[in-house]
């Protein structure tokens, strides 16, 4: 197990194994944009790579606006831990909820999710990104699932 330096405050609360998997995506691009420009390129990577070049892009872009948004205009500085890291801070776990909660158009439930961490006035704002990369998000998701995958041989029966 490699041990970072914590910012202080900063603990892991759960285990990213115990969020669902959409969830647990949205803290690892968290993770990510966090790591700088090396990790948003990653995240370009990984959501072209499902989506789509155009597609994928845009998403990255509102995905940096709404981490840019929270960073600029949070109550506090989120704690955020290294990516490959096994636990989840509390702040990693709330953010992963609003954006769960947006792209479920669960618009109330994100509202009070984002006032917690920004600024009344951003709230709509950081809301619409969520909704947007969130679901966008989902739907790569639902794409790889969906791709077909190589037939296999064994096991059919030939008929003549």
């Amino acid at each position: 197990m490699t041990v970072f330096p914590r910012p202080n405050g900063t603990a892991p609360t759960t285990r990213l194994s115990e969020l669902t998997p959409l969830n647990a995506r949205f803290v690892h691009y968290l993770r990510l944009w966090e790591e700088g420009e090396t990790g948003v390129s990653r995240i370009s990577e990984e959501l072209t790579g499902h989506l789509g070049p155009a597609k994928g892009e845009r998403v990255a872009e509102i995905w940096c606006a709404l981490c840019d948004l929270l960073a600029q205009y949070g109550h506090r500085p989120l704690e955020i831990l290294p990516a490959g890291s096994t636990g989840i801070t509390g702040d990693e776990a709330g953010f992963a909820q609003l954006v769960a909660l947006a792209a479920e158009t669960r618009r109330e439930d994100a509202m009070f999710a984002a006032l917690m961490m920004v600024r009344p006035d951003i709230t709509p704002i950081v809301i619409s990104l969520a909704t947007q990369a969130g679901l966008s998000i989902r739907q790569s998701d639902l794409c790889a699932q969906a791709r077909p995958r190589p037939a296999s041989h064994h096991g059919t029966a030939r008929l003549h």
